[in-house]
């Protein structure tokens, strides 16, 4: 495996860590921001590898989809924060950790914004 493609290969692994659970009807009519929370989910992880493919197939990035990845980034963070603010009000426990999935998503967006900037030196 070439030294480019093993750094594609570890940008998706580090992609992969925030899988989630499909949202269900049953999720939805117990938890609606917990549904909420992985769709949202969802699309940043469906974003964050399409640009990682841009950049490895076509070797360029596009605008538009990494526009649509902070935004769902920037939306992710908050909800996740206003998630756990809610449930500790209500006195109940949760299982997000909001301080290293929020680090987490930070570092997932450093990641990118190099890779994208990285295009035009390859």
């Amino acid at each position: 495996m070439g030294k480019r493609r093993a750094l594609f290969q570890s940008a998706r692994d580090c992609i992969n860590v925030l899988q989630c659970p499909k949202p269900n009807e049953i999720l939805y009519e117990n938890d609606l921001g917990l549904c909420m929370i992985f769709l949202v989910r969802q699309k940043l992880i469906h974003f964050a590898h399409k640009i990682i493919d841009d950049i490895y197939k076509r070797n360029e990035c596009i605008k538009s989809n990494l526009l649509r990845y902070y935004k769902l980034n920037k939306l992710h963070t908050f909800q996740l924060i206003k998630y756990n603010k809610l449930m500790n009000s209500l006195q109940q426990i949760t299982h997000i950790n909001v301080n290293v999935n929020t680090q987490y998503l930070r570092d997932l967006s450093y990641m990118i914004t190099m890779c994208s900037k990285c295009v035009k030196k390859m």
